[in-house]
């Protein structure tokens, strides 16, 4: 072949022998990880987490929350639109009031939703007392019970339902009944009310009531659970805010109008809420009887990863087994990205098990939980 024929061949082989050796470096690089899982970091003299093991369970793929974390949401409720006002018509009462025992008695009745009342007395033998009395449907009370002479007197007063104006008996003057002379006049409301429920939430911590108008004119009334949060002019907007110990569970709004007065509009709640949100982490797994036998020599593993820490502390891993009790209980330092913990026959039962993991004050979330048994 000749010195050329001879240095050819040596320079083949030496450039054979220099890709074989390539090869068998760069496939040493390669890991395949069983089922494609793999989020631990490979270093030098690194060594598979899944060597010699076979998974039994998985869920991987996605970020589970572990912790409490408490936020503040605004729940808004529309309660549709309102219509109320009110008009007052004079009403003018002419008439004698008396009580006695052989006479009986007279008494003027006034029925609507009045606001003060005129009472002229014209004439009386001041054998017994002025009376009266509002009623309005659930409590009936007395607003005077006094002797009056002649003249005119306002009695301050705000009742919708029947308003009574009587006289005590004479008693034992039987000859006569007391008797008054009685002119009474009263302005009687024409009122168009609006009124809505809401419930207040054990988590609720706060509310606003938003009014908005379309038409206003005059003098408003809201309430909230029968107690006036508001009562005067508004603007074309209007927020009241409430506290906590301003509600009940159950609440009724209630709007109203000024005589003369009347609005347009719609109402809004807005409640503010405090949410806890308390997330743990459960992977269930099935060991027969060929499985559970297994694990009297050979441990199991649980391996998983954290990322996204937004509180440091701890947590806590447990197994609950196939007959409902928690027999592993291992607090965790909240401190690595991948973690590798062993299980025994001891913390199972053949059947399902479950893996839980829980916050010990931290909150995290939690990827890659796998259950692992040794082949």
């Amino acid at each position: 072949m000749g010195y050329a024929g001879n240095e050819f061949v040596v320079w083949l082989v030496i450039g054979l022998i220099i890709i074989t050796a390539g090869v068998v470096i760069f496939n040493s690089q390669i890991y395949f990880a069983p089922y494609g899982y793999s989020s631990y970091s490979r270093g030098a003299g690194y060594a598979s987490p899944y060597s010699g093991y076979s998974l039994v369970s998985a869920d991987t793929g996605r970020s589970m929350f572990v912790g409490s974390l408490v936020t503040q949401t605004t729940v808004v409720e529309s309660k549709g639109t309102f219509d109320v006002s009110a008009r007052s018509n004079e009403m003018i009462v002419q008439d004698r009031v008396f009580n006695g025992a052989v006479f009986g008695d007279n008494s003027i009745k006034i029925n609507g939703y009045i606001r003060d009342l005129q009472l002229d007395v014209m004439g009386t033998n001041g054998y017994g007392n002025l009376v009266v009395t509002a009623d309005n449907g659930k409590v009936k009370k007395e607003v005077l019970n006094k002797e009056l002479g002649l003249g005119r007197y306002i009695i301050p007063l705000e009742n919708d339902g029947t308003v009574e104006i009587g006289t005590t008996s004479s008693e034992w003057r039987i000859w006569a009944p007391s008797l008054y002379y009685i002119r009474a006049e009263a302005n009687i409301l024409e009122q168009k009310s609006w009124s809505a429920e809401f419930d207040a939430e054990t988590n609720v911590t706060s509310a606003d009531l938003k009014l908005y108008f379309t038409t206003h004119y005059g003098k408003i009334r809201i309430k909230i659970n029968d107690r006036i949060v508001l009562e005067r002019t508004v603007r074309s907007e209007e927020i009241i805010h409430l506290d906590r110990n301003d509600l009940e569970d159950k609440n009724r709004v209630t709007i109203d109008a000024w005589d003369g007065s009347s609005f347009t509009g719609r109402l809004d709640i807005a409640k503010n809420m405090k949410n806890s949100e308390l997330g743990t982490v459960e992977l269930s797994f099935f060991l027969n009887k060929i499985y559970y036998d297994s694990l009297r020599t050979k441990p199991g593993k649980i391996t998983f990863d954290v990322s996204k820490i937004s509180r440091k502390g701890n947590m806590v891993l447990k197994i609950r087994n196939a007959e409902g009790n928690v027999v592993l209980s291992r607090p965790l330092d909240l401190s690595n990205q991948n973690y590798i913990e062993y299980f025994t026959q001891s913390h199972v039962k053949p059947g399902l098990n479950t893996v839980i993991i829980e916050s010990a004050g931290s909150v995290f979330y939690t990827r890659n939980l796998m259950v692992w048994l040794m082949d």
